[in-house]
């Protein structure tokens, strides 16, 4: 796939519910630079599908695969000030 970036591999595994109770679910987000959209996949079902703007003109965005490293419903970056 020619203009395909990255798979963001969401495919992690995300836990939901309280201690005792959990759900894993597989997600996989890949973004189109060619057309500039996001897909996200839940156990290979599109379940959203959005555009997105990938880097500015001068710069190039990472290809590859990559697997979340916080799973946060709220962060705040102190890099890019909150």
């Amino acid at each position: 796939m020619r203009g395909v970036v990255a798979v963001i591999a969401l495919g992690a595994t995300v836990v939901f519910g309280s201690a005792g109770a959990s759900e894993a679910a597989s997600l996989t987000a890949r973004i189109d630079i060619s057309s500039q959209t996001m897909t996200v996949s839940e156990y290979g079902r599109v379940v959203h599908r959005w555009k997105v703007s990938t880097a500015r003109r001068g710069y190039r965005t990472p290809l590859g695969t990559y697997r979340p490293i916080r799973l946060h419903r709220m962060w705040h970056s102190r890099k890019y000030d909150n």
